[in-house]
């Protein structure tokens, strides 16, 4: 019994700990991007790493010509998608709107 009860915490404490790890290597490449300390990653900044400067337009998501810290992590886990407004707000449905058939 005492064996399952280790493997069950034991299960459910790995993911925890390795994203734990991840966050924190994540966050100490940004700031070693962030040479000038403003919290962001500039275009210029990001060159100092090919991958992000390579990919540039993936990673900054906004589009606003710098990466905030949830972009950079977005990117570095492979989960970065390029934004896109709308072009028309009046086109899409509000939220909690019906869906149109």
């Amino acid at each position: 019994m005492k064996i399952k009860s280790f493997l069950i915490v034991a299960a459910v404490m790995f993911p925890l700990g390795v994203s734990a790890g991840d966050k924190s290597t994540t966050q100490e490449s940004f700031n070693k991007l962030d040479k000038d300390k403003d919290g962001y990653i500039s275009q210029q900044e990001a060159k100092s790493d090919k991958r992000l400067s390579d990919q540039w337009d993936t990673a900054d998501a906004d589009s606003d010509g710098k990466l905030e810290m949830s972009e950079f992590s977005a990117f570095e886990t492979g989960k970065a998608t390029t934004f896109t407004p709308k072009d028309d707000p009046e086109e899409s449905p509000g939220v909690g709107a019906a869906p149109s058939d």
